[in-house]
């Protein structure tokens, strides 16, 4: 062997007062169980919903403004606010979680998502209809 020292207890079994036991070990902090954000999710759902608002006051007025901001609602802000809900749900996720029960935020927001983005859509298809009528009666 060579002259070299070894730490104290170094090659011995450990003895039972030196190995902690899972009730020795502190408790742990409770952590408070949290849920979706619900603030991020009405203010999707609302940018989801103006499209339809825009296009049912657009359609009846023949408002091509109206209906250009129902378009941009319902395809640009309305997937900003759903990143924004989602990238805050990814944050609640990491922590203690727990969802609505009867149905998924995260699968309803899929689903207002497509929604809008076919509201944005007919907005759109209402704003060519309304510009080539402009066009045709000039």
């Amino acid at each position: 062997m060579s002259n070299e020292r070894l730490p104290p207890g170094a090659g011995q079994r450990p003895t039972r007062s030196s190995v902690r036991r899972p009730d020795d070990a502190p408790p742990k902090p409770k952590l408070e169980v949290g849920g979706p954000p619900v603030f991020q999710f009405v203010v999707f759902v609302s940018c989801e919903l103006i499209p339809a608002v825009f296009l049912w006051l657009g359609t009846g007025q023949r408002s091509v403004p109206l209906l250009i901001a129902g378009f941009l609602f319902g395809t640009f802000i309305g997937v900003v606010a759903f990143a924004w809900f989602i990238i805050s749900d990814n944050k609640e996720q990491s922590k203690a979680y727990r969802d609505w029960g009867l149905v998924s935020p995260r699968l309803a927001s899929k689903w207002i998502l497509l929604t809008g983005w076919f509201l944005g859509l007919v907005c759109m298809f209402f704003i060519a209809i309304e510009i080539s009528r402009n066009l045709v009666s000039s």
